[in-house]
């Protein structure tokens, strides 16, 4: 399988073993990126950008050079924490962090599907701005969402090793 050769994508390194995890995922679907520290900016030009996940928790800020960015952003696990409080999502912490595969209901075009997905996460996003839109569901809590424009949030993990899923990256990279 070829990629479009325009496509370059910037991943920032919250976690080394998601970002490791990332990497082999667009290797699988053959597209190209670079990697970036979170206080690094980019001097090349990139198409989208794909905040990894973090094993540690710890507060960051969003690096203003992605804000100012043009291209699409997807937050995976930790990413969309971050994408959710920077829009002023409130965030919950867990009793106990949160490991496991469970099914999410996704919602895409109006249609809702039942998708086996890797979750690990720290905490539940309680409630996402309103220019955005949940398309992504686990029991009550909002797994996933979107503006449609420029910013994608998944809490689960495509690219988690025992569960891996390009589908993800191919549907927020635009690719066949």
């Amino acid at each position: 399988m070829t990629c479009d050769d325009s496509i370059l994508v910037v991943i920032v390194v919250f976690g080394q073993q998601s970002t490791a995890n990332i990497v082999r995922c667009l290797n699988i679907i053959n597209v190209k990126f670079q990697l970036v520290l979170p206080e690094e900016i980019p001097h090349f030009t990139y198409s989208h950008i794909i905040l990894s996940s973090s094993s540690r928790h710890e507060e960051r800020d969003m690096p203003s050079w992605i804000t100012y960015s043009q291209a699409p952003v997807l937050g995976i696990g930790y990413g969309m924490e971050l994408i959710a409080t920077y829009f002023g999502a409130t965030l919950q912490n867990l009793e106990t962090k949160e490991m496991c595969l469970r099914y999410v209901t996704e919602i895409s075009g109006g249609k809702r599907s039942e998708q086996s997905r890797w979750i690990h996460r720290h905490s539940r996003v309680i409630n996402i701005p309103t220019s955005f839109s949940v398309v992504g569901v686990m029991d009550c809590d909002v797994i996933a969402f979107t503006d449609y424009k420029k910013w994608w949030a998944v809490q689960y993990h495509p690219e988690a090793p025992n569960h891996v899923d390009t589908s993800i990256f191919k549907r927020f990279l635009n690719i066949k």
